[in-house]
């Protein structure tokens, strides 16, 4: 595998010679963990990937729904795959924002985690999203005007960096701050 690269809410991972992408969805409640030549992963991953030296790419889901996925794809069915997402999250400007809102009248949570529109977001994320920026889950798209545009665009921006920031410190579902 060449590396890793993220699209959306999906992680992708060509191969060196690039002919093929394994790309990895894992909704809400998959994980997927490197595990070290050696050292103790998952007793029985959804998915395990042996590389060379022994280590491993294990993929685990919690809960009794088994949703996340892996698929190995062509980079003509990868595009196929991902044509229908929207702007990454993380890079829209109030512009854009503004732009996507105009767009549908539609509730903000189900807006924000729509991925046609706006890839990257899911439930939790539109949670803080819009709690950051005192913005009713159930407002209307079309009602926000500018100033309300412009603190929601700020969130969007600002809590998913925290989140990032969070992630790298050690934060995980079990100790989150």
């Amino acid at each position: 595998l060449r590396g890793v690269e993220r699209r959306a809410k999906r992680f992708l991972l060509p191969t060196d010679d690039d002919e093929l992408v394994l790309l990895v969805h894992l909704m809400s409640a998959g994980r997927l963990r490197y595990v070290a030549p050696g050292a103790k992963g998952a007793k029985t991953p959804v998915v395990r990937l042996r590389f060379v030296d022994g280590g491993e790419l294990q993929l685990t889901e919690a809960g009794s729904k088994k949703r996340a996925g892996v698929w190995l794809l062509r980079p003509a069915a990868l595009a196929g795959e991902l044509d229908h997402l929207g702007p990454e999250a993380n890079e829209l400007s109030v512009e854009d924002v503004a732009r996507i809102l105009a767009s549908d009248s539609r509730r903000l949570h189900s807006l924000l985690r729509d991925q046609r529109l706006i890839s990257g977001i899911g439930r939790a994320w539109a949670n803080e999203i819009l709690w950051a920026a005192r913005l009713s889950p159930y407002a209307l798209s079309s009602q926000l005007d500018d100033e309300w545009t412009e603190r929601l665009a700020t969130a969007i921006r600002e809590e998913l960096e925290r989140g990032l920031e969070l992630r790298l410190a050690g934060a995980n579902d079990e100790k989150p701050y």
